[in-house]
């Protein structure tokens, strides 16, 4: 066992006893095998994709997407069109694929298949509808200095949406990278976000929950726990 690095904060119990059944549950022992490793790059013009071998850390094949427009049909066109354009004696030896999107880029998505948004990571809910009340229940709940009481924030975004109407219980909150990644795991899956995502939702990754500040000022928009990443 390493020794916990000085002058860090520990994990709370429960994040530290959840890791294990975290690395299972994604299958960890099955990368050490993988040939290949796909990642995704979805920026603000466009998408690049490199894939790199697991023995040789070299780039094996590269290739990338330009867009416009910034809709969860441009990304998930671009996303496809690099996947077939891979050559399959490559695409066939990938095991393992990451997605990195922009931060604070948030989306609602249905059952259906139907979304709304995105908020992009730069959409400031300051003169948007209900944005400047979500802006003062953040500032009156959110410790000071925290990252959410920026007004491009996720939390920021995601609780403006609450106040200008009710939120099905079956819509979830995605981020960017959280929506195309569930693209490739499949329908019954559901969303999961990182943790680098979640600080800018109010997410504790120190205790691995959201704090109850987070949780109150999502049921004061009218928002229950489960459309939440």
């Amino acid at each position: 066992t390493l020794p916990h690095p000085p002058g860090l904060p520990r994990p709370s119990s429960r994040l530290a006893a959840s890791l294990p059944h975290r690395a299972a549950r994604v299958g960890l022992g099955s990368f050490v095998m993988a040939s290949h490793g796909l990642g995704f790059d979805f920026g603000t013009s466009g998408v690049r994709i490199n894939v790199v071998s697991a023995d040789t850390l070299e780039v094996v094949h590269a290739d990338s997407r330009a867009y416009s427009e910034q809709s969860a049909e441009v990304w998930s066109s671009a996303m496809d069109e690099l996947l077939l354009a891979i050559p399959k004696e490559i695409r066939s030896e990938i095991g393992r694929i990451s997605v990195s999107g922009t931060s604070a880029t948030v989306l609602l998505a249905s059952p259906s298949g139907d979304t709304r948004g995105p908020r992009m990571y730069d959409f400031s809910v300051v003169g948007a509808p209900k944005g400047e009340e979500a802006m003062e229940m953040i500032k009156r709940e959110a410790p000071a200095g925290h990252c959410v009481r920026s007004a491009t924030s996720s939390l920021a975004k995601v609780l403006s949406w609450g106040l200008e109407g009710p939120m099905d219980n079956d819509v979830r909150v995605a981020h960017q990278a959280d929506y195309l990644a569930r693209r490739l795991t499949g329908e019954g899956v559901p969303f999961t976000s990182d943790w680098n995502n979640m600080l800018k939702f109010g997410y504790d990754p120190m205790e691995d929950a959201y704090p109850e500040w987070v949780t109150g000022l999502a049921g004061a928009c009218g928002i229950t726990p489960e459309p939440l990443p």
